[in-house]
């Protein structure tokens, strides 16, 4: 097990989601068959 750092807090440009959007790495992959995990942050437009 590698315990990394951890990555910043993105925000998501506005042309790609409809509201504001984080995103929070969890897990980055390290190999072709690995996935990333995140949490997904959405404050929608009002």
């Amino acid at each position: 097990m590698n315990i990394e750092p951890t990555a910043p807090t993105t925000k998501k440009p506005a042309a790609q989601f409809a509201g504001d959007v984080w995103v929070d790495p969890i897990a980055l992959p390290h190999e072709s068959d690995q996935t990333m995990v995140v949490a997904f942050t959405h404050r929608p437009w009002r």
